[in-house]
């Protein structure tokens, strides 16, 4: 098999490239969702406004490309193994996301104290003082009540967590199966069960005071275990990207499939006002992610180029940065305004300047964070904890051409 740069992975499967088109992907995702949480400007057009209102998918998208990043840098196909011990592999996964998720908490904790704390009605409180103890932890996720308190998107990070706890035992366990594609779609039906048994209690509902309506929806948005098949969809495309090779997904069959599955997918999503947003929100369409990340992998064609090209793989390095501060600074920009409305009464209605400056500013303290904090803090860590440029596989040295925590999502 062999990869884009000429690699013949079967005689040596520790030179793996960077997937550049993955990494500007990112920031697709990653913009997805902030211009979900933005403020909408008065007179977006109403085809837009359904479009940015399904920015939410961004995150699916981001669990499932994170199976097939880690599968991609991890894992042997042949031996069906680690590359590397699981410790390494832990340290690796927690060098790359704990230093600026810490940024970020520091970042918001102004906000967190004010909105949640000082301003919150008493029964909020109690929630409020569990996502300061969890949220630190990365553990915020398996509390509904208290998974988005702090810094709202940080609940997917506790996902993650539990994603790297999982993996070095799920993705061996898939490679070593026959039928990898079948084990993985029957772990990802399975996580669209308790999401459909929420909408079949919700629908039969008559207003019974016993069914608390919004814990529930949370406990099934939010909780890792209902991600887990997202993770396993990443995980058996990375594995069919290792064992077959880009050649059989850059085919003109493939090529053309992918994106009338796509458009499909579009139209669905934003034509049909009542597709049940939380089937979507725990990977409904993980599958259509899967091809668009495999299409993308193979090398070939002009979306790989453009999200290959260097302004949006600079964009996509700090959009891991840019996911997670987003969210405070409009805190930030909705603190202010509510300070400055009554002197500056046109502040009140969101603006498409005031979107301008949100994102300039978002943009520019990602960098600085990636630069700053994600980079350095990553470095000092592998270090410390392992060695960042080596692996054993059946107790041979590997050398990675390719940092592989600069390769994972």
């Amino acid at each position: 098999m062999t990869l884009p740069d000429g690699t013949n992975t079967r005689q040596d499967r520790s030179t793996r490239p960077a997937l550049r088109a993955l990494t500007g992907l990112r920031f697709v995702a990653a913009m997805a969702v902030v211009l979900y949480h933005a403020p909408l400007v008065a007179g977006t057009p109403r085809a837009v406004v359904l479009l940015l209102s399904r920015g939410y998918l961004g995150v699916s998208l981001f669990f499932v490309l994170s199976g097939f990043i880690l599968t991609y840098t991890y894992i042997d196909p042949d031996r069906a193994t680690l590359r590397s011990s699981t410790r390494d592999f832990w340290w690796a996964r927690i060098a790359r996301i704990y230093p600026v998720y810490l940024a970020a908490l520091l970042i918001s904790l102004p906000i967190f104290v004010v909105f949640r704390v000082v301003m919150a009605v008493p029964d909020e409180r109690p929630a409020a003082l569990m996502s300061a103890t969890l949220t630190p932890l990365l553990l915020q996720a398996w509390w509904p009540s208290a998974a988005t308190q702090w810094n709202t998107p940080g609940w997917s990070l506790s996902v993650e967590l539990f994603f790297y706890a999982l993996f070095p035992v799920l993705a061996v366990w898939l490679a070593r199966r026959r039928h990898v594609v079948r084990a993985s779609a029957l772990l990802w039906v399975a996580c669209l069960i308790p999401p459909s048994m929420y909408l079949a209690l919700a629908a039969g509902d008559r207003g019974a005071s016993s069914f608390d309506h919004y814990f529930w929806q949370q406990a099934v948005k939010l909780t890792p275990v209902v991600h887990l098949g997202e993770l396993a969809i990443g995980v058996a495309a990375g594995l069919a990207f290792l064992r077959r090779g880009p050649a059989a997904f850059s085919s003109r069959a493939f090529s053309l499939g992918v994106p009338i599955a796509l458009v499909v997918a579009l139209l669905v999503v934003v034509g049909a006002d009542r597709l049940p947003y939380e089937l979507c929100h725990d990977g409904l369409l993980a599958p259509l992610w899967a091809a668009l990340i495999l299409r993308l992998a193979s090398g070939d064609g002009w979306a790989t180029r453009l999200l290959g090209s260097q302004p949006l793989v600079r964009l996509g390095e700090a959009s891991y940065a840019l996911y997670l501060v987003h969210s405070p600074l409009l805190g930030y920009q909705r603190l202010l305004r509510g300070l400055l409305k009554a002197r500056y009464p046109e502040l009140a209605t969101p603006s498409a300047l005031q979107l301008l400056a949100f994102l300039a500013v978002a943009l520019g303290l990602s960098f600085l964070l990636f630069r700053r904090v994600e980079e350095p803090a990553r470095r000092l860590i592998r270090a410390r904890m392992s060695n960042p440029r080596h692996c054993t596989v059946a107790g041979s040295p590997l050398r990675f051409r390719t940092d592989p925590a600069r390769l994972s999502g």
